[in-house]
Order: C-alpha cells, then structure tokens, then sequence
C-alpha cells in the first residue's frame, strides 16, 4: 500500500533525518520547504506513523523514524544494485567480441561499423583477426560472441554453423610463368581455368599447415594424386598473394580475396580445375541465442561480403593462353 510513498520520498526523509531539519534538507535538495513538508506529511500518513517530533530547532527523529531509515537505506542500496546490475546488462548486450576472417576486417570493417553504429549508437565492436583453426576454441572459451568462419566446427555439437555461401579456390599465377589454359563454365559464367597436370610443376608459396585454405589444398591433392613443388611456406593468404605479386610462385587463394589482386597487372588468375570451394558462415555456441544486435551485426557482415562477392564475380584469368 505505502510502497509507492516509501520508493519516490526516500531521498526526501532521508534528507530531513540527516540534517535534522526540514528547512536545511529542503535547502540541500534544492527544493521548497512547503514540497518537503508535505511529502514527509504524505508518508507519515500511508505508513500511519510518525517520523519526527518538531522542536523549536527543527526535528527529533521518532523510533519509528529510526526504523524506516534502516529500511530506506536498504532501498537505497537496492536501487544502486539494481542501476549497476542494468547497466552491466546494457553493455554487455551492446559490446561485441566478433572473430572475422583477415580479408573481411582488412577492407570492410569501416563499413561494418558504421552500419551497427548507425542503427545501434551504443555497440561497441572488438574486432579479432584469427586463423580459422583458433576460432572454436576461442568460442568455448567464451573469448568471442561469434565468429565469421570457413570452419564448420567438426563433430563438436557444442558449435553450431549457419552457411552464408561457398567460396571457389583460385589460383594465381605470376605473369613471368606460362601456363596453359582453357575455358570453362562457373555459376554462369566463363572463367579460364589450368589442367590438374600442370599444376604438380608449378612453384608454390604454400600457406602454413594448419589454416583452412591449406587443409582443403592438400585433399585435392591426395584426391588427384598430386605433389605440390613448394617454395615458401606462409602465415596467410595476404602474404601469399603479395609473394605472387613479386614473382615468388603461386599460390591458392579463395575468390572473396579478389580485391587484394583484381588491380594487379603481374597476375593471372585460375578457377580450379574441379569444383574446389570452402562453406562461409557463422560460427557459435550451440546453445548461444544471440541478441538482437549480434543477430543485426551478424546479418551487416553476411550483406557485406555478399556484395564484395558479387562485386569481384567479374574475375577472368589475364596473361594465359586458351
């Protein structure tokens, strides 16, 4: 009954028993004497008690005045750990900890951003560049929300894979290298592709044993019966296609990492000679809901890299011969 009263007036007869005076606690809350009074009167009469004894020097707190200050300390107490509880909830629901692939938060993270920002002022982003092979144990640790990822998980039913699309494997060929080459049709388009025999006596910048790329890599080969010539081994697709850039060899790298070679006049560039790809998607907790702004970021970065898809789809190979 009195629960309305004893919530919205604490801070007033809080007030007036620390001063002990209705004039100076009207003073320190920087509101009337007459606004006091009357919100001590209206208390006093919900709870049916009295809170004070007025004295010519202002006011004696009454026993039962003593007892509702112990409560209303305890209020008060409440009402800050409830704020602090809300706000803890709040930023936890607005920070993120995404994993994203190099190529994605290399080129697109400005966009990204500005995109969750823009519907979501509060989120704060932190972004990580990982190899895939670190992604799942990063998710179990709880060290990311999610992650964008060519690595479904395996067998382990604690993570669970949406698939955005499947990403074709090129192959880049420094210019100074001739290759024989010949067309063929790929999701409608006409793409210049090599021979799987010819591609034993290629030298290869090979990225790291270990990364997605290099995993997919080696089955085709154990599947087609061939050895790869390999000349340098790397910590990523990045730098292999810089090694390719400088003549170094060649290198397997998936389409959605055109735009870091598109604009290159030294490179040729291959679909694979079979259809060689690797499923993109997001990567989880199985028993993870997301939110509503992880469920929005999840949803900007999967457009993203949709339309930088669709942007490079226009890949053909230059400097081979048909």
């Amino acid at each position: 009954m009195a629960r309305k009263a004893i919530i919205s007036d604490a801070d007033r007869i809080l007030a007036v028993i620390e001063h002990k005076s209705i004039s100076k606690a009207a003073k320190a809350l920087n509101i009337s004497q007459s606004s006091l009074s009357r919100s001590v009167q209206n208390f006093e009469n919900e709870l049916n008690i009295t809170l004070f004894v007025r004295t010519t020097d202002g006011v004696e707190v009454t026993d039962a005045g003593r007892i509702c200050m112990d409560y209303l300390l305890q209020f008060k107490e409440a009402e800050e750990d409830l704020r602090k509880g809300l706000d803890f909830l709040r930023s936890s629901l607005f920070r993120l900890n995404i994993a994203l692939p190099l190529h994605v938060s290399y080129e697109a993270i400005q966009e990204i951003e500005t995109k969750i920002h823009k519907q979501y002022p509060e989120a704060e982003l932190h972004i990580t560049n990982v190899f895939s092979s670190k992604v799942p144990q990063g998710l179990l640790s709880d060290e990311y929300d999610f992650a964008i990822s060519w690595k479904d998980g395996g067998d382990d039913p604690r993570l669970s894979f949406e698939r955005f699309y499947d990403d074709h494997f090129l192959l880049l060929v420094p210019n100074t290298i001739h290759v024989q080459s010949h067309q063929i049709s790929v999701d409608d388009r006409v793409v210049s592709t090599v021979d799987k025999k010819d591609i034993s006596s290629l030298p290869f910048v090979l990225q790291n044993e270990g990364t997605s790329i290099r995993g997919t890599i080696d089955e085709f080969c154990r599947q087609n019966g061939l050895i790869l010539n390999k000349r340098m081994s790397v910590a990523n697709s990045m730098v292999a296609i810089g090694a390719v850039k400088k003549g170094i060899g060649c290198a397997f790298v998936m389409e959605s990492y055109s735009p870091f070679f598109t604009d290159s006049e030294s490179v040729s560039v291959f679909f694979m000679p079979e259809d060689v790809d690797e499923t993109i998607g997001l990567l989880k907790l199985a028993r993870k809901e997301l939110s509503e702004v992880e469920k929005y970021t999840a949803t900007v970065i999967r457009t993203c890299l949709e339309e930088r898809r669709r942007k490079y789809r226009w890949i053909q190979s230059r400097g081979g011969e048909n």
